[in-house]
């Protein structure tokens, strides 16, 4: 059995509801000042939760899984901005949309998992780097707590090793250090992904992170595409599926036929992703996001 994932965004309840996620930039919260910045900050991330909910009971409906988004919280872990969550004027009201959430999650047992962006090097040889990455982890894992996700990899926090500079064994080992200060409710979700270039194609990638510090592997059928290892797409695959204790969840993605950089994403499927027989969720990483999660059906 497959399952299919909605990443972040949904176009569909975007056009017809006109629901969508609400930012702020640091520039415009310098020139609000703090004081007139958080009411409208505490605004948007109330709206950002409300959004969230509302897309969670579309996946629900369609059977899918979720990528939970990492804009909800504008500035929160932005040290410049100086707030924490209980200092929005709304945290209560917050924490009320939370455990609807989380209720509705459990009760219907909807997988959620993240995908903090590519600036989170927990590898980098620069100490500030890395803090700021376990900051990033730490706020991501606590949002998947709020949000009803069980520690474990079921609630993958997905992350890529994101240096391929030096020794890949030296680059595995200080990724692992950095996990290693970590808490429990990142340590018990984070997985790691093969990347579109560099040194961490499926071979090595699973070499060094699972077998030898047991991290799952996800597999990006795209990044494999991208990044070969001589192996063939099963061969691929497998391998990364052997590497998790619970359903896999991967990612899967197409190249646009209009751009010559195959690492481009399409706007829609031109085919079903392969599973080879084994049950696994697919987080579905094209552009038109639940309209092309749509067009697999029709496929």
């Amino acid at each position: 059995m497959v399952r299919y994932g909605l990443c972040c965004i949904s176009n569909d309840l975007s056009d017809k509801r006109k629901l969508d996620f609400r930012i702020m930039r640091y520039n415009q919260y310098c020139k609000l000042g703090h004081d007139e910045a958080l009411p409208v900050i505490a605004e948007r991330t109330e709206n950002n939760l409300l959004v969230t909910e509302e897309i969670i009971k579309l996946c629900a409906s369609k059977g899918w899984t979720y990528r939970v988004s990492s804009c909800l919280f504008p500035l929160l872990t932005y040290s410049k901005a100086k707030f924490e969550y209980h200092d929005m004027p709304n945290w209560v009201k917050l924490d009320e949309i939370f455990l609807r959430i989380a209720n509705f999650v459990c009760d219907n047992n909807v997988r959620i998992s993240c995908h903090p962006d590519q600036f989170n090097v927990l590898a980098s040889n620069n100490p500030d780097v890395v803090d700021r990455t376990i900051v990033e982890l730490e706020h991501h894992g606590w949002m998947m707590d709020k949000l009803g996700g069980d520690r474990s990899h079921n609630t993958p926090i997905n992350i890529h090793p994101a240096t391929s500079k030096g020794d890949p064994a030296d680059i595995a080992k200080r990724f692992y250090e950095g996990f290693e200060r970590c808490s429990p409710r990142v340590q018990s979700r984070l997985v790691v992904e093969n990347e579109d270039k560099g040194v961490w194609n499926v071979s090595t990638i699973t070499k060094h992170f699972h077998d030898k510090y047991n991290f799952p592997i996800t597999y990006d059928n795209l990044h494999h595409k991208c990044n070969s290892d001589g192996s063939s797409d099963k061969e691929a695959f497998e391998r990364c599926y052997d590497t998790w204790n619970v359903r896999p969840l991967f990612h899967y993605c197409e190249s646009d036929p209009n751009k010559t950089n195959k690492r481009a994403h399409a706007e829609y499927p031109t085919q079903l992703p392969e599973s080879y027989g084994r049950s696994c969720d697919f987080e579905i990483e094209l552009k038109a996001k639940d309209k092309a999660l749509d067009k697999l059906y029709e496929l």
